[in-house]
């Protein structure tokens, strides 16, 4: 894992998924989904869907399994945030404002 001078990290060992090169690694925690009966937030590494995650640390396992071991999920910009924060994870959090 490497920065490049714009602050992105860069990371060498995760393939792109679709034949494009991709210049950062990049994380992306999506809203939760109320229509989904099981709580959680989807997870994509590098556009490519990796899993559902709960809680802070299951989305550090999911990108431990997804080929970023050594990813710093508190590093700023290291993960892109839709719906919610690194503390919103089930419906009440959104209803309550909770971030």
């Amino acid at each position: 894992m490497t920065e490049t001078s714009d602050g992105c990290l860069r990371f060498h060992e995760v393939p792109p998924h679709d034949g494009h090169a991709h210049h950062c690694a990049h994380v992306v925690v999506h809203p939760l989904d109320p229509a989904e009966a099981e709580p959680g937030r989807r997870v994509e590494v590098l556009g490519r869907p990796v899993g559902s995650a709960r809680s802070f640390a299951e989305l550090g396992e999911i990108c431990r399994r997804a080929g970023l071991p050594d990813l710093d999920l508190a590093l700023p910009g290291s993960i892109e945030w839709l719906g919610g924060d690194a503390r919103t994870w089930h419906r009440q959090d959104v209803v309550t404002g909770r971030r």
